[in-house]
């Protein structure tokens, strides 16, 4: 939990924790997120928008992006599960409340299942995919309200 402790930014080891942004980011591409590198370069507007806002719930759907991202480039799955048991070791790191953590995860069934199961039953195509990944994102964004 120390290594997550120290990304995290909790108790002022990094400034509004951008260390958690960058491990997020690195654990994708190096989980093959690079392989659509166009996908993976418009994370760098939820980290901009969090630059320009220090709006730290950002970090939410950021995180849901790269792990949508990794289930829409196929199987395994379990690349997707990293990302988001990353994002959560990070948020407990930050000490988040049970019910916060409960929100978080809730949503993010929601924004990364919901869209991976439309995105099964169809024609696999690139503008499908732009499609599935505007869902997830919207509903991962949508789940900051929530709580």
């Amino acid at each position: 939990m120390e290594i997550f402790r120290g990304i995290s930014g909790a108790k002022g080891k990094m400034h509004n924790g951008n260390m958690a942004w960058i491990f997020v980011a690195a654990l994708g591409l190096g989980l093959g997120a690079w392989r659509d590198w166009r996908k993976a370069a418009l994370a760098l507007a939820w980290f901009a928008a969090f630059l320009a806002t220090n709006n730290r719930e950002l970090y939410f759907p950021f995180a849901m992006h790269w792990a949508l991202l990794l289930g829409l480039l196929g199987k395994p799955f379990w690349r997707m599960g990293l990302v988001v048991l990353a994002f959560f070791g990070v948020r407990i790191a930050q000490e988040a409340s049970a019910s916060v953590l409960a929100v978080e995860g809730l949503v993010s069934v929601v924004a990364l299942g919901g869209p991976l199961l439309w995105w099964g039953r169809g024609e696999a195509s690139g503008q499908r995919s732009w499609m599935t990944l505007g869902a997830g994102l919207a509903l991962a964004y949508f789940g900051l309200f929530v709580n």
